[in-house]
């Protein structure tokens, strides 16, 4: 916090926080559409708070760079690198709860300090189902103008609700408007190449007036109550190139065995049972079986891709992990996790050449985890930017392939706003994204946990 603090000058924390989480903000982003008037509460916000940017976080998903800017831990310390996880021993691909990390969370401390009703989160999407996808033409964008707007209008009415009917300290704001945005209309927000001025580009940019207008009423709410503004975003967006089929990787290194026969159809009926069965009224969704996701010969497979799109995952079939004997020694585990290493590693664009992957590691050689224990894969790859992963298997037997509903994909630098009496304006650093969580305590200077600093480090150990 030392490097947002005006030195020697004396204030008091205002001990409230409206953290709004603007996922896919970054400067790069804003600032072009501040200077064409799209947004002009944002405008105000880069002359009067303090600003950071927070460095990309490589290969790792938006819920796993939520998590770090929650818990002001690593990945490699808090757990959480893609949006699920595989608990091998339920057999499950399972959707990652924040809330249920051992890792102490920013909620979770700040309700241990000041109470429960400390606390009060609002999102602008329902949980679990984004109502976000490509529109099919200029009616459709039209329409989902309409109900973007309605909803981060409905969200500035709770975020007003909430400030009259509980005593918060922290008020958190989750807004995907942005992201969303950039995922699927990208293209057509006139910032950068292939920006335009056409009837395409203005209707987009009506979301982003919303998604302004609602963070000027949050500003408002800010400035009556004398609480902190925070305006975080993990990561940036970068224009979105192609997936990278990981099955036909391994297929490709005889890493990957894929069922034939009798097992092939046991595949499908068993999918084919799940599929109906998700379908059925109060049926949870949170978890799927792994079985489910590929056909796999597990007596012959020796690696595989079960989950992730940010980065490679891999899981090396050793009997604690699959129950099969196909690595049953060491020096066999060694070998495969050396074989996918070099197979990640090696893989080229089929037109450019370039490499897939700018990171290949073994995790416990790297971080000195183990992964069994931790529910976390053997070996981890770290696309090149704008490059998606994908597990299923490719019938075109493909190793790269497009995706026409998307134009961005996370990755690149976030940032961070400060708005507070105290802080220094304008531009002061690059940050990680761990310095988040100590920054709120400052600003929330709340009872026992005045040194917010020291009550994050706790949580670690």
């Amino acid at each position: 916090m030392s490097g947002f603090l005006r030195s020697g000058v004396a204030t008091t924390a205002p001990g409230r926080v409206v953290l709004v989480e603007l996922s896919g903000a970054s400067y790069d982003l804003l600032v072009p559409l501040t200077e064409s008037g799209v947004m002009p509460h944002v405008a105000r916000l880069l002359r009067t708070a303090s600003l950071a940017e927070l460095r990309p976080q490589r290969g790792a998903s938006p819920v796993s760079a939520w998590t770090t800017v929650r818990t002001g831990r690593s990945p490699s310390e808090h757990g959480v690198l893609d949006d699920c996880y595989l608990d091998h021993r339920r057999g499950r691909i399972v959707d990652h709860e924040v809330d249920r990390l051992e890792t102490p969370t920013l909620d979770r401390l700040v309700r241990g300090a000041a109470g429960d009703e400390a606390v009060a989160c609002l999102v602008d999407y329902p949980a679990r189902q984004p109502p976000w996808a490509k529109p099919a033409d200029f009616d459709a964008l039209a329409r989902r103008v309409i109900a973007a707007r309605e909803t981060l209008h409905r969200v500035a009415d709770l975020a007003r609700e909430v400030d009259r009917k509980t005593p918060w300290r922290l008020l958190r704001v989750r807004l995907e408007t942005l992201a969303a945005v950039q995922y699927f209309l990208g293209n057509l927000l006139g910032v950068g190449e292939g920006g335009g001025n056409g009837k395409w580009t203005t209707k987009t940019r009506e979301i982003l007036q919303g998604l302004d207008g609602c963070l000027g009423r949050l500003i408002e709410l800010a400035d009556r109550r004398g609480a902190a503004l925070l305006v975080v975003s993990p990561q940036g967006c970068v224009p979105f190139r192609e997936r990278i089929a990981m099955g036909e990787l391994l297929l490709r290194r005889d890493l990957l065995r894929v069922s034939e026969g009798p097992a092939a159809l046991g595949y499908h009926l068993a999918r084919l049972a799940w599929r109906t069965w998700r379908r059925l009224p109060g049926v949870s969704t949170a978890s799927r079986p792994a079985g489910v996701v590929l056909p796999v010969d597990w007596r012959r497979t020796r690696a595989v891709a079960l989950h992730g799109q940010s980065a490679a995952l891999v899981y090396l079939n050793t009997p604690e992990r699959f129950g099969a004997r196909v690595l049953a020694s060491e020096a066999s585990r060694e070998m495969a996790a050396l074989e996918v290493t070099a197979a990640l590693a090696d893989a080229r664009h089929p037109v450019t050449e370039e490499p897939l992957f700018v990171d290949v590691f073994a995790l416990a050689e790297r971080f000195g985890v183990d992964p069994l224990a931790r529910n976390l894969p053997d070996v981890i790859g770290v696309p090149a930017a704008g490059f998606h992963t994908r597990h299923r298997l490719d019938r075109k037997r493909r190793l790269v392939r497009g995706d026409r509903g998307l134009t961005s994909t996370p990755g690149g630098p976030g940032l961070m706003m400060a708005r507070s009496p105290g802080v220094v304006l304008g531009q002061c650093r690059t940050v990680d994204a761990t310095e988040v969580l100590p920054v709120v305590w400052n600003l929330l200077d709340v009872e026992a946990g005045r040194s917010g600093k020291r009550k994050a480090e706790s949580g670690r150990r």
